[in-house]
C-alpha cells in the first residue's frame, strides 16, 4: 500500500485552512462534516476521503465539494486538485467503485499512436 502520510498531513492542513478561511462555517458543522472524514488513498492529483456514514458523503459531495476542493488546490499548491468521497466498510476499507476502475484501465491502456510519414 502506498504511503498514506503525506496526504494525511495535506488533510490535516487542509482541515485547519477551512476552519481559518470558512469564517460564516459554524464549529458544529466543521466538527461534523469534515473532522471524522479520513484520507484512505490517493491516485495522481485527487485523493479519496472516506466515511462510514452514507448521509454524510452524500453530504459533503451536495454542499462542500467545490469548497474543499478549492482548500485543497491551495494548501497543495496545486498537486491535489480534487477529492473523492468513498464509503468506508466495518473493516476501514473501501471498494473503489465502477468508474474508478474503468478509468485505471483506460489510463493504462492509453498508448499514443505515432504516424510515420
Amino acid at each position: 500500500m502506498a504511503d498514506l502520510k503525506p496526504y494525511l498531513d495535506l488533510w490535516n492542513r487542509t482541515l485547519v485552512h477551512i476552519r481559518e478561511f470558512e469564517p460564516d462555517m459554524k464549529e458544529t458543522s466543521y466538527q461534523s462534516w469534515f473532522v471524522p472524514l479520513k484520507v484512505v488513498d490517493h491516485r495522481g492529483n485527487k485523493i479519496y476521503l472516506g466515511t462510514d456514514t452514507g448521509f454524510v458523503l452524500d453530504w459533503i459531495n451536495n454542499n462542500y465539494h467545490e469548497m474543499v476542493a478549492d482548500h485543497l488546490k491551495i494548501v497543495s499548491e496545486g498537486e491535489i486538485t480534487d477529492f473523492k468521497m468513498v464509503l468506508l466498510g466495518p473493516d476501514g476499507t473501501y471498494l473503489p467503485e465502477e468508474s474508478d476502475e474503468i478509468e485505471a484501465e483506460n489510463l493504462e491502456s492509453f498508448a499514443p499512436t505515432v504516424k510515420n510519414a
